[in-house]
């Protein structure tokens, strides 16, 4: 563990008004362990003593900014290192800090499968609950229930954080290059029910599809070319890799594959991404790929 300084870190207003937190207000930390974790409470009603002189009572003020100092020893006490991230929370009518979720989340994961998200050849990890608590195959992790639900605990907890407006089953959480976190999206299902994460594909694809993707812009690939529409304008770029090679990068990243032969006779492989957005492979002597995000077709389906 690094010996980390005190940091500064900002209740987020709406905790503020809220809870009536007024700039000059003391507050003291309590450190405790709940079912869900470490965790430190933020008492704004420290125990007096501390104004007739006592210099050891650990009290700080909230900053006029909302800012409030915590100290090394509430640091080690939840694991922050360096670049990790604390969040906020009320619990139990109390506001108290915790590890970040993400990090918590993908603590869990990394125990279990310490290469995860390290091993490039392992692309996605479904976790499911089991009695016996083993491992079916590098895809599939089985776990035991108490591990799970706190694995689906943590992701509402991401979800209300990256994601809160959507009533999509899964969230993106962006790349993190300073703090080395790699983006991923981590998508809840009920049935069966399971967590399921997968590195965001955004990673493998050249810039300019990427961002497409994220800004969930239609486009079509054929051989080094892609074509799409920005405002109202057909616009075609010369992209680094082949169409087969972007083909090959959907398929692989896929939650579900169907394959049929189209009226003239070219094979079509449709590929449902975790996104729900659709990537349609046509294989007519050359790969074409045609990405379709999932407000559109719900658009031309309805």
């Amino acid at each position: 563990m690094v010996d980390m300084a005190p940091i500064l870190f900002t209740i987020p207003i709406y905790f503020r008004e809220r809870m009536r937190i007024e700039p000059g207000t003391p507050l003291a930390y309590e450190e405790f362990e709940s079912g869900v974790g470490k965790r430190v409470k933020i008492n704004f009603k420290p125990k007096q003593p501390f104004l007739f002189g006592n210099k050891n009572q650990d009290v700080y003020q909230v900053s006029a900014n909302g800012q409030i100092t915590i100290p090394r020893h509430v640091l080690a006490y939840l694991g922050i290192q360096n670049k990790d991230e604390i969040d906020i929370e009320l619990y139990a009518n109390d506001l108290s800090l915790i590890r970040g979720h993400l990090f918590q989340f993908e603590d869990i994961i990394v125990a279990k499968r310490n290469d995860f998200f390290t091993n490039n050849c392992l692309d996605l990890l479904i976790v499911r609950f089991h009695q016996e608590s083993d491992e079916e195959h590098e895809s599939t992790l089985f776990v035991d229930n108490s591990t799970f639900l706190e694995l689906r605990h943590l992701y509402f907890k991401i979800k209300s954080k990256f994601d809160p407006n959507s009533s999509n089953p899964w969230v993106n959480v962006p790349e993190d290059r300073e703090a080395g976190l790699k983006g991923i999206s981590i998508h809840y299902s009920t049935k069966p029910e399971a967590v399921i994460i997968q590195k965001s594909i955004f990673e493998f694809l050249p810039n300019a599809v990427a961002h497409l993707c994220r800004e969930r812009i239609p486009f079509t690939i054929h051989e080094s070319k892609i074509t799409y529409e920005m405002d109202n304008l057909q616009r075609v770029e010369e992209i680094p890799v082949s169409s087969r090679i972007i083909a090959a990068l959907f398929q692989r990243h896929g939650h579900e594959a169907e394959d049929y032969v189209s009226d003239n006779g070219s094979m079509v492989t449709t590929v449902k991404l975790h996104t729900n957005d659709l990537v349609v492979i046509e294989q007519r002597g050359s790969v074409v790929v045609r990405f379709w995000p999932c407000d559109r077709l719900s658009k031309i389906f309805s």
